[in-house]
C-alpha cells in the first residue's frame, strides 16, 4: 500500500541521513581534529623557545586551538555519538544529559534503569536523537529552569519522558501545530519513531511547562 511505501521511503531517507552524519563525523575527527592537534604540537615547540612577549601570544593562540578542538569534538558527538557506538545507549544518554546541564546551566535530572531490554541499533539511535532534539528545544524555546529526564520499561517497550518547567505550548495550539509552524526537529522525531512502530506525545499548557513522551517498542517486553 501507499502507506507502507511511504514508511519504507522514510526509513531509507533516515538511514541515508544518518550515514551522511556518520561520514561527516568521521572526517572531522580523523582529518580536521588531527590537523588542529598537529598545529598545537608544533606551536608548543615554538612556545618553549620563544621570548616572553612571543610566548604570551603563543599561549593565546594555543588556547584558541584548544577551544577549536573542543568545538570539533562537540560537533562530531552531535553528528554521531561515539559513546553510543562504543558503550551503548545508557552511557550515551548519561553523557548527553551531563553535557547539556554543563553547557546550559539548566538544572537537569536523569532517572534510568540499570539495564534496558535489547534494542536494535535503529531504536537506540532513535531514542538518543529524540532526547537530543528534546533538550535542544528546551534550551532554545522553553526558558526553563529545570528539566527532568526519565527512561522506563513497560509492557509496550522503552519509554522516554522529558519534562520541563518552561513556558509550555502556546495558548490554544495543539502539538501538531508546532510541526506545521516549521518545528522540523519534532516532525523528524515523530517520523523516525513512527517508522519503528513507536509513538510520540507532546503535552503542555502556556506557562505550565511541557512533557514529551517517546515510546519505542522492545520485543522482549511484549507479554511481560
Amino acid at each position: 500500500t501507499r502507506t507502507v511505501e511511504l514508511a519504507r521511503l522514510s526509513a531509507r531517507m533516515i538511514e541515508q541521513h544518518e550515514e551522511e552524519r556518520r561520514r561527516l563525523s568521521r572526517e572531522l575527527h580523523d582529518e580536521t581534529a588531527q590537523v588542529f592537534s598537529a598545529v598545537k604540537m608544533e606551536l608548543g615547540v615554538l612556545r618553549d623557545t620563544a621570548q616572553t612577549v612571543q610566548a604570551d601570544r603563543l599561549d593565546h593562540v594555543l588556547a584558541l586551538i584548544d577551544t577549536g578542538i573542543r568545538s570539533i569534538r562537540s560537533v562530531t558527538n552531535d553528528l554521531r555519538p561515539s559513546l553510543l557506538d562504543d558503550l551503548g545507549l545508557l552511557p550515551a544518554l548519561r553523557s548527553l544529559v551531563a553535557d547539556f546541564g554543563e553547557r546550559s546551566g539548566i538544572r537537569t535530572g536523569l532517572a534510568v534503569p540499570s539495564t534496558l531490554p535489547p534494542l536494535s541499533g535503529e531504536a537506540e539511535l532513535a531514542l538518543f536523537r529524540a532526547l537530543q532534539e528534546a533538550l535542544s528545544n528546551v534550551l532554545r524555546h522553553a526558558n526553563a529552569r529545570t528539566v527532568d529526564i526519565g527512561i522506563s520499561i513497560n509492557q509496550e517497550g522503552v519509554l522516554l519522558r522529558v519534562s520541563d518547567d518552561g513556558r509550555g505550548l502556546p495558548a490554544g495550539m495543539a502539538p501538531d501545530g508546532l510541526e506545521l509552524q516549521g518545528h522540523m526537529g519534532l516532525a523528524g522525531m515523530r517520523e523516525r519513531i513512527t517508522a519503528l512502530g513507536g509513538t510520540v506525545r507532546l503535552r503542555g499548557r502556556a506557562g505550565a511547562g511541557a512533557l514529551l513522551e517517546v515510546l519505542v517498542p522492545a520485543p522482549t517486553t511484549a507479554g511481560s
